[in-house]
């Protein structure tokens, strides 16, 4: 008795396998920094929304590097800090050259399906100072403030 051919037809997919979508997005350069933005499934955009977090930290720079930006671009002029008194003078010369980082950033955009639900965000910024730690407390060398952290969300926690 003969054998039969084994099949080679290719075969489809069956209902509820893994379906290939497609995405699309951009790479952002914020200063010096690749920031890659990208939508899940596109062609469910409409009806799922756009969902986003940023992939890694992003290093904006200093309240400083903004000044100079803004002094150069717009001709814009800062008073300057010398005429404070030198406790508050050193606080605020310490926040100007502070740098800033991005920690976290996510954004969802509810599509269609999700209409009456607000956009649900999370933002949060480091700040760490340049040079030398502040000692707020003299006498307490071994407490030091290296910068600080804050942030703003609408995006409930998980329940653990």
């Amino acid at each position: 008795m003969a054998k039969k051919p084994r099949s080679t037809a290719i075969t489809t997919a069956t209902e509820g396998a893994p379906k290939a979508t497609f995405s699309f997005g951009m790479v952002f350069e914020i200063n010096g920094t690749a920031v890659p933005i990208s939508t899940a499934d596109i062609a469910r955009i409409k009806e799922e929304g756009v969902q986003f977090a940023l992939p890694k930290p992003v290093v904006l720079g200093s309240f400083a590097n903004l000044i100079n930006w803004l002094e150069t671009t717009f001709s814009v002029t800062f008073p300057s800090t010398d005429d404070l008194p030198e406790w508050l003078k050193n606080i605020v010369d310490a926040v100007i050259n502070m740098e800033f980082t991005v920690l976290v950033f996510q954004l969802d955009v509810p599509g269609e399906k999700r209409k009456d639900d607000p956009v649900r965000y999370a933002l949060e910024i480091a700040g760490t100072f340049v040079g030398e730690p502040l000692a707020p407390i003299p006498g307490f060398d071994f407490l030091k403030i290296q910068g600080g952290v804050f942030g703003v969300t609408n995006i409930a926690p998980a329940v653990e």
